[in-house]
C-alpha cells in the first residue's frame, strides 16, 4: 500500500530502553524470567559526597546522585569494564522517600526498584546445582552466582564493582566491591536497608545490610 510504514517490532528484553526523563539509554538483559538493567542507573544531578541526598523525584534533575570521588566522569566511565558504573545513591533518595518494597523509586516508568526477594530469585537462579542459597542468610552464599553477576560473567548482568560512598562522605574500594540496594528495609533495624554485595575475590553473593545513608548502586527490574 502506498505510504504504508510497517510498525516497529515490539520491545523485548535485551533491547535498550530510553529513560524518558533525561534521554539516557540503558542496556537490558533477560535472566531467567526477570528483565534487569545491564548497567547501573545514572539519573540525577551530582552532589558532593560530604552532603546527604534528599528524596525529591519530581524530575530527573531533582534527583541527587554521587559520583565516585566527586567526579562526574566516574558515573559515566566504563572502566569497570563494559558499561558505565552509574550513580551512587542513598537508600531514601533511591526510594524517592517511600518505604514500600517494590516501589518505582528512581527507576524509569515501567521499571521498579527490586525487592530483597527479587534479588534472591536472581541469585538462586544463577547458583550452581547442589549449592545452598538461603534466602534469609546474613552472609555470603549462592556460589557461583557472584562470579556470574560480575563484569564478563556468564549471566550478562555486568555487576560493576563501583565502590561506594561511606558514612563520612568518603569514597572507597572501587574495583574491589559493588554494593546494590534492594528496595527492602532491614527489620527490625530501621536505620538500615538490605543490600547485595559482590567482591572481586569471591564467587558468592553477600546478603548484607548497611546504613541507608551509604551511597550504593541501583539496578532496575522490569514491572
Amino acid at each position: 500500500m502506498p505510504g504504508y510504514v510497517s510498525p516497529p517490532p515490539p520491545w523485548v528484553c535485551g533491547d535498550t530502553i530510553t529513560d524518558i526523563r533525561d534521554g539516557r539509554v540503558y542496556a537490558t538483559v533477560l535472566i531467567g524470567t526477570q528483565c534487569w538493567f545491564k548497567q547501573g542507573l545514572n539519573v540525577g544531578t551530582r552532589i558532593d559526597g560530604g552532603s546527604n541526598q534528599g528524596t525529591d523525584c519530581s524530575s530527573a534533575s531533582a534527583i541527587q546522585k554521587y559520583c565516585y570521588n566527586d567526579d562526574e566522569a566516574n558515573c559515566n566511565s566504563n572502566n569497570n569494564p563494559n558499561y558505565p558504573d552509574g550513580g551512587l545513591y542513598q537508600w531514601n533518595q533511591a526510594m524517592c522517600g517511600s518505604t514500600s518494597p517494590g516501589a518505582q523509586g528512581i527507576c524509569p516508568p515501567g521499571w521498579h526498584f527490586p525487592t530483597d526477594e527479587e534479588w534472591y530469585t536472581l541469585e538462586n537462579y544463577l547458583k550452581d546445582g547442589g549449592q545452598t542459597c538461603d534466602p534469609n542468610r546474613e552472609d555470603w552464599g549462592c556460589a557461583t552466582a557472584g562470579t556470574k553477576l560480575k563484569p564478563n560473567g556468564s549471566s550478562g548482568f555486568e555487576g560493576n564493582l563501583a565502590g561506594g560512598r561511606g558514612m563520612a562522605g568518603n569514597f572507597d574500594l572501587r574495583d574491589q566491591y559493588g554494593i546494590f540496594w534492594p528496595s527492602s528495609p532491614h527489620t527490625p533495624n530501621p536505620i538500615d536497608a538490605r543490600c547485595r554485595e559482590l567482591l572481586d575475590s569471591t564467587t558468592t553473593v553477600w546478603r548484607c545490610h548497611y546504613y541507608k545513608t551509604r551511597g550504593s548502586s541501583v539496578r532496575c527490574l522490569k514491572d
